[in-house]
């Protein structure tokens, strides 16, 4: 099993201890986020789409992405407050940098899809204009960015909670000729 110094020295650094709660926090807070963003993204609204008429699903999701929007913002802002206490000691890395960067864009862009652009493509959809596809394809591109910057995420978490292996009992797999 990796000692702690070693588990440090491949995340690139001293880990904060600031408690027993925080890992599981983290990682909860990571794998909601993904799994609604998964979830918004390519279930419910493609299902929405094919199986109701438009008026329903204009309505259903006028009412599902303002919250969807919120939990975002909340998620991402809870992520980026855990990994600037817990990877303090690597920020000033190049790494830290990364990590600390992509979580603050994504808050940016969860907080701005939140209070701006979501409520511009509601307005522009009910208003049936002509800009609505333009502020959509904004809105989707937003969305796709995020998931990817939760997905590179997920290297540092890999990185953080790679449990050790034991190949000490393994038993030699012989090549058959």
């Amino acid at each position: 099993m990796p000692s702690q110094q070693q588990q440090q020295q491949r995340i690139g650094g001293n880990v904060s201890s600031v408690g027993p709660w925080t890992d599981a926090v983290h990682l909860f807070t990571w794998a909601l986020l993904l799994g609604t963003q998964f979830w918004m993204t390519l279930v419910s609204g493609p299902t929405l789409f094919r199986n109701v008429n438009i008026e329903t699903f204009k309505e259903v999701q006028g009412v599902l992405l303002p919250k969807y929007f919120m939990v975002q913002t909340m998620l991402y802002s809870g992520l980026l407050l855990i990994f600037l206490i817990r990877y303090r000691a690597i920020l000033p890395q190049s790494s830290g940098v990364r990590y600390a960067g992509a979580l603050l864009m994504a808050t940016v862009l969860a907080a701005t899809h939140q209070f701006v652009l979501g409520p511009a493509v509601t307005r522009a959809m009910n208003a049936k204009s002509p800009s609505f596809r333009k502020l959509h394809g904004c809105s989707m591109a937003i969305n796709m960015a995020q998931m990817c910057i939760s997905v590179v995420y997920l290297r540092l978490l890999l990185l953080r909670f790679s449990l050790p292996t034991d190949n000490s009992n393994a038993t030699p797999v012989k090549k058959s000729s």
